[in-house]
């Protein structure tokens, strides 16, 4: 799994995600600048890649700390493991995600290949269904937001994104 246009270097595939320990660290200086209530995206390139115990540790600390958390992900794994996006909102107490859609990630479960941004769109409703039946089978008041990567390429779909993206704004 790639994203041809992430702006990390080739080096980034080969260095250790940081341990458990070091990330808890990190929040406690995120609140300690940002007060109460503050914001805080939790990525790691893909995070949903750690082991569950470690993320929901991650999750939880950022309650205690009454820091926001916003999952960052490409949604794969949500895809391939089920259960995970219910036992993340119920269990860790996630209540906003992030996920990211676009025609620049290669290797995506069957969608591999693709050129346009209106190819994506099954994708996009597998997701936003997902969302919907996780609050409504868990009563969790999980939000999403979608980013995208805007390139020459998939510019001229920008716009169908946005049409989407208002028809499924709940």
């Amino acid at each position: 799994f790639a994203c041809t246009g992430c702006y990390l270097g080739e080096e980034a595939n080969k260095i250790p995600p940081l341990p458990l320990a070091a990330v808890l660290q990190q929040l406690e200086r995120i609140r300690d600048w940002t007060g109460p209530k503050g914001n805080v995206q939790i990525t790691d390139g893909e995070v949903t890649l750690r082991p569950l115990d470690e993320l929901l540790a991650v999750l939880r600390r950022c309650h205690e700390l009454e820091l926001i958390p916003m999952l960052m992900t490409h949604g794969d794994s949500l895809r391939r493991r089920d259960g995970l996006l219910e036992r993340l909102c119920v269990e860790g107490g996630l209540t906003e995600i992030s996920i990211h859609i676009d025609i620049t990630m290669r290797g995506r479960v069957g969608y591999k290949h693709v050129t346009r941004e209106e190819d994506l769109e099954p994708l996009r409703d597998e997701f936003a269904a997902m969302l919907r039946r996780v609050r409504r089978e868990t009563g969790s008041a999980i939000r999403a937001a979608t980013t995208m990567t805007v390139t020459r390429e998939n510019l001229a779909g920008v716009a169908h994104v946005a049409r989407w993206s208002a028809l499924n704004r709940d």
